[in-house]
């Protein structure tokens, strides 16, 4: 994921970014949006994210059959 995070997309460097340590900057949206879940960055998913979806049952019934999922992260490397 190196080459696609903002803190090291130039640094030519390849495999997992250390987001604990690099994301300082809470994201403002932590604050508009408290009832949001934000994904925290030593989360993983054990196995399929679809199949293990520990949330399947707030989500609209169009989703049952799989859907790329994606949340804004609680700590980002910017400040907006």
């Amino acid at each position: 994921l190196r080459p696609h995070h903002l803190a090291s997309w130039r640094d030519g460097t390849t495999g997992l970014v250390a987001e604990r340590r690099v994301n300082r900057v809470t994201n403002p949206m932590v604050k508009g949006l408290p009832s949001m879940n934000f994904l925290n960055p030593d989360e993983l998913v054990d196995g399929h994210i679809i199949m293990n979806d520990s949330k399947a049952s707030t989500r609209d019934p169009a989703l049952r059959k799989g859907c790329v999922r994606g949340n804004a992260c609680r700590d980002i490397w910017w400040e907006p």
